[in-house]
């Protein structure tokens, strides 16, 4: 385990450069896990198809979940919740085996709804041909996307420090950032939009290639799998950061909170 300490952030900081430090220094923690991920995501595409469970609610595309989404979804969840331990340990943040599952399962739990509540709401958009009603369902999707990702992105991180669920108190890692988290957010997508490039690119060389038809799924999938840990390693580690650092309210309040019963994050 690293050495390194999160240290405190500055009210005008906007934490990428910790939340780089911080990813940096569990590097020797954070290859393996991912390597692991990638090995997995190999082992599970097969099983696509595999053992379908029918949704209660038909919706097109997506009327069944299959064994492959099912292992997908809680190893997702289990290895936000991992990285997120490992950062908060630089904190001094222990977490116990209740609360690691109580995060994930709490990241599974609000997750899937939020989900198959977009999915209902592009359905609708689909299905409707009035321009004001069209409208209505855009805002309405546009307004919940928000809400959901400022209330959720440090969600995991206060599950484990706090023992329990507190939506509005995830939301303090986000008070008064709402616009660099959503540039963070565009930020991150840009950078990684040469992969959706490259794939583009093997596609167009797979038709071409009969051998290498063979390999490109592998390949597909060993890069949807280092995109996904590359997304969930930067967010891990900005929302920890945030949230150890909330932003300054009144003047007088200070750039970090006290953790009941834990020392305060510095």
């Amino acid at each position: 385990m690293s050495s390194f300490k999160i240290e405190p952030l500055n009210d005008w900081e906007w934490g990428l450069r910790a939340a780089v430090r911080l990813i940096v220094s569990h590097r020797s923690v954070l290859v393996p896990l991912a390597l692991i991920t990638v090995v997995f995501y190999l082992v599970v595409a097969p099983l696509e198809g595999v053992m379908a469970i029918q949704l209660p609610v038909s919706l097109p595309r997506i009327g069944e979940f299959d064994l492959k989404d099912i292992l997908e979804t809680l190893v997702g969840a289990s290895f936000f919740v991992a990285i997120t331990i490992v950062f908060l340990k630089s904190a001094g943040v222990e977490t116990s085996w209740r609360t690691r599952a109580l995060a994930a399962f709490g990241i599974i739990a609000i997750n899937l709804p939020a989900y198959l509540g977009f999915l209902i709401l592009n359905m609708g958009n689909d299905s409707v041909e009035h321009p004001a009603l069209k409208a209505i369902i855009w805002l309405t999707t546009f307004a919940a996307l928000i809400a959901y990702v400022n209330y959720t992105f440090c969600f995991a991180v206060q599950i484990l420090v706090d023992s329990k669920v507190n939506l509005s108190r995830s939301y303090k890692g986000v008070a008064r950032r709402e616009w660099r988290l959503w540039l963070s957010i565009a930020l991150l997508f840009v950078a990684l939009y040469p992969v959706s490039l490259l794939q583009s690119g093997m596609e167009m060389i797979g038709e071409s290639y009969t051998l290498f038809q063979t390999i490109l799924p592998h390949l597909e999938t060993i890069i949807d799998a280092c995109s996904s840990i590359i997304i969930t390693v930067t967010c891990g580690a900005l929302s920890t950061i945030w949230f150890l650092h909330p932003r300054v309210r009144p003047p007088e309040e200070s750039t970090t909170w006290e953790v009941p019963s834990l020392p305060q994050a510095q």
